[in-house]
């Protein structure tokens, strides 16, 4: 049986997803921003291969998740 996230990495889940959340509903030319998980997923591990990766955070750092 696995473990769940602890509430730091739960916390750091939603300040990821805020964020790029975020950042759609300012850009967005068309109206409101609709909330879609795998754009955000997808945004999410391009930010996480182009930024961070490189300087050496790991994937569990940046976006914490649980292997099974």
């Amino acid at each position: 049986m696995s473990e769940g996230l602890t509430i730091e990495q739960e916390k750091r889940q939603e300040t990821v997803d805020d964020a790029i959340d975020t950042l759609l509903s300012a850009i967005s030319l068309h109206g409101e921003w609709e909330w879609d998980i795998e754009k955000v997923g997808g945004i999410r591990d391009f930010i996480y291969e182009t930024v961070f990766k490189p300087k050496g955070v790991s994937d569990m750092e940046f976006y914490p998740y649980i292997c099974e």
